[in-house]
C-alpha cells in the first residue's frame, strides 16, 4: 500500500488506509542551553470518519479491534500541547545545521516515559509503531 500524504498511519490497526489528519503543526526553538529543538502538533479527525463498514466481527486483539478504537475517537501527539516541550533535538548551535541530514532520519512519534536524566544525545532512533506521512516520504 502506498502511503498518501496528510494521513497517519498505525500498522495492523482495523483502519489500514490511516487516519486524515486534521491538525498539524511543524516548529523549532532554541533553549537557553543553546541546544535546537523541533516541536511537533499532530491530531487526527475521528478514526471511523471514512469507515462506512457495518463489520461487527470480534478480531483476536483489541489493536484490531473497530470498537476500541472508537472509544478514543482521534490521536493527539504533541511536544507543545501538554507543556511538555519535549519535542525532538536536532543539535546544538556549536555544530552547523544540515537539514538534510535531519529529514533523513526516523522521527518518533511518541517516546516511551523516560526518566529526568535521560540523555537525549544518546537516542539514536526508537520505533513506535507508527508512520506519519505529513510531510516526510521514504
Amino acid at each position: 500500500m502506498e502511503l498518501q500524504p496528510n494521513r497517519i498511519y498505525f500498522p495492523g490497526n482495523p483502519y489500514p488506509k490511516g487516519h486524515p489528519i486534521v491538525e498539524f503543526l511543524w516548529a523549532g526553538r532554541i533553549e537557553e542551553d543553546e541546544t535546537c529543538w523541533f516541536d511537533f502538533h499532530l491530531k487526527t479527525d475521528d478514526y471511523y470518519a471514512e469507515d462506512k463498514s457495518n463489520n461487527i466481527e470480534e478480531p483476536p486483539s483489541d489493536w484490531e479491534a473497530k470498537g476500541a478504537w472508537k472509544n478514543y475517537h482521534t490521536c493527539t501527539l504533541s511536544s507543545v500541547k501538554w507543556g511538555e516541550k519535549k519535542g525532538v533535538k536536532i543539535g546544538d548551535l556549536t555544530q552547523k545545521l544540515d537539514f538534510d541530514q535531519v529529514v533523513q532520519h526516523e522521527l518518533t512519534a511518541d517516546l516511551l516515559p523516560l526518566s529526568g536524566d535521560w540523555q537525549y544525545d544518546k537516542l539514536e532512533t526508537m520505533n513506535s509503531g507508527m508512520i506519519l506521512s505529513p510531510f516526510f516520504k521514504g
